[in-house]
């Protein structure tokens, strides 16, 4: 046992391997799950704004009932009923040709996001996670990783929306625009690839503010079950014996290594963007 044992017996180094791919699967699967929630609503509200999108009434009663679904499957992780999207979604399509032409409601998404994150700053972050995995009794790497990115996408949701914001400014959307291309033509195809790389960069950043909280919240005993080895619950164990020095010594190294190796990685990957 070249890195010793815990209070059970069992090999530190092994555990530890093990928490290294837990805090890597959770910090990564986070990362991505705000980047997509950024890249939606950061990509509309700075594209369209207050006044750009106008939809109509049938239209925007389907939406919110969408993303009522979306949000019930995504808090309860429900995925079996792809029945159920599949008629959904073809229910929307139909719908929204029957309803084509009649586009007579204005849409505020830049002020429904932007109040959305002015909401989830207030909260305290750390007690929201700590809430939803009580409440709902959320255990495992999915669930984890869901709860943190609810805590990220705002940042990454703002940064979206500045660099879009710049990017519908410039003059190959208002040439993709007056050939009559459809916004989520120019929206997918020619703005969101020019303004995606600065977020990316924010993203790596928070692919270490995850692996922190992912550490954090293990060692409060919560997000897995009492087996489950991780970084956190390794220096939790070193409360009950303080002789154990390795206990936090060795898994606290290893935090402060790969959060260190992630923001180097950022910062070289903002350096390249600048050059470039």
């Amino acid at each position: 046992h070249w890195l010793g044992t815990d209070q059970l017996g069992r090999d530190v180094l092994s555990s530890m391997i093990f928490g290294a791919s837990t805090a890597l699967k959770v910090g990564l699967l986070a990362a991505f799950l705000a980047l997509l929630i950024a890249i939606i609503l950061g990509a509309a509200a700075g594209y369209y704004g207050d006044h750009g999108l106008k939809i109509s009434r049938i239209e925007l009663l389907l939406l919110i009932i969408f993303t009522f679904i979306w949000g019930y499957n995504l808090c309860f992780l429900v995925v079996s009923n792809l029945v159920l999207w599949c008629i959904f979604i073809a229910l929307w399509l139909v719908i929204r040709y029957i309803a084509k032409g009649n586009r007579n409601i204005k849409v505020p998404v830049d002020s429904l996001v932007m109040r959305m994150i002015e909401v989830m700053n207030v909260l305290p972050g750390l007690l929201v996670i700590l809430v939803l995995l009580s409440i709902f009794q959320m255990e495992g790497v999915m669930s984890l990783s869901f709860a943190i990115a609810l805590l990220m996408w705002p940042k990454l949701t703002q940064f979206m929306r500045a660099e879009m914001l710049d990017t519908k400014t410039k003059t190959y959307i208002s040439a993709a625009k007056a050939s009559g291309t459809k916004d989520m033509v120019v929206i997918w195809r020619h703005a969101l690839p020019n303004a995606l790389p600065p977020v990316l960069i924010a993203a790596a950043f928070s692919i270490s503010s995850s692996i922190l909280l992912e550490s954090t919240i293990s060692f409060l005993g919560l997000g897995f079950n009492g087996s489950a080895q991780t970084w956190g619950s390794l220096l939790a164990e070193a409360r009950s014996n303080f002789s154990a020095w390795w206990l936090v010594v060795f898994p606290g190294l290893a935090i402060f290594l790969v959060v260190m190796a992630f923001n180097i990685l950022a910062e070289r990957l903002s350096d390249y963007w600048r050059k470039t």
